[in-house]
């Protein structure tokens, strides 16, 4: 079933709003003072959780809303051209989906659930309504958009590192610093993607991609447990992703969103 077909449905007793949610300071409402936030989550809605592998939105269809991401994770994937399909991105609790059909007002890509995962839908039209009003919130989408903008960059930056060890490690370096940002523990990670959803991400073989794990955990610089990541060593794993080694547990909830 893709959400996107049929009305969102009310989540009976779990009435988010934008007032009181924990990703307001990430989100669109943002630095918008109370009456503006109050307009905002009015238009916006919240369909029914996304069961695992539940089409969010498909390739080609056309583009009615934003998706934030409330809890959970979505992947985004196109065609590699072999009648398979490639891994694009994967969003996280706080991150924008759908960005990709703003230009063509169609989606140039898929995305589905990785696990049971909760949306807030924010229509097209009524965003492009409120930001005609609100300077403040054209503002703060234009500051999410960078955002979005960044990750796609430091996917990029990936894949221009030579050595698989090297991509596999600034992927984990990233989604560390993606978990605090949102909130959550950086050195403790729950993968939500599979081995191989993680291999297509990288452009590797999804032997590779497993082998790199264990070596990273047999030099004690992570441990790897199925889908459970705990990073041991962080300034190694900074070196090997190419950055600054951080020694400081709060660096990545201050680095800029």
């Amino acid at each position: 079933m893709d959400m996107t077909a049929a009305s969102p449905l009310a989540i009976p007793g779990r009435r988010t709003s934008c007032p009181t949610c924990s990703l307001r300071g990430q989100c669109l409402p943002g630095r918008l003072d109370a009456a503006a936030t109050l307009l905002l989550d009015a238009v916006i809605q919240r369909p029914a959780p996304l069961r695992r592998g539940q089409s969010l939105y498909r390739i080609n269809q056309p583009a009615r809303s934003l998706y934030v991401v409330r809890s959970g994770a979505v992947r985004t994937m196109v065609p590699d051209g072999e009648a398979g399909m490639q891994v694009t991105g994967f969003h996280l609790r706080g991150e924008l989906a759908g960005l990709d059909a703003l230009a063509g007002e169609r989606h140039s890509a898929m995305a589905d659930a990785l696990e049971r995962t909760s949306v807030c839908a924010i229509p097209l039209a009524a965003l492009e309504r409120l930001t005609t009003r609100m300077p403040e919130l054209q503002v703060q989408l234009h500051r999410l958009l960078s955002r979005e903008i960044a990750l796609d960059h430091a996917h990029m930056r990936q894949m221009t590192v030579r050595t698989a060890r090297g991509k596999l490690a600034r992927f984990l370096y990233e989604l560390a610093t993606r978990y605090a940002r949102a909130g959550m523990p950086p050195d403790e990670i729950q993968l939500p993607m599979s081995r191989a959803d993680i291999a297509s991400y990288l452009g590797l073989a999804v032997e590779t991609a497993s082998r790199q794990m264990r070596g990273l955990a047999d030099d004690g610089i992570i441990d790897a447990n199925h889908r459970s990541v705990r990073i041991i060593d962080r300034p190694r794993l900074a070196a090997l992703a190419g950055e600054t080694p951080v020694t400081d547990p709060l660096a990545y909830a201050r680095l800029p969103a």
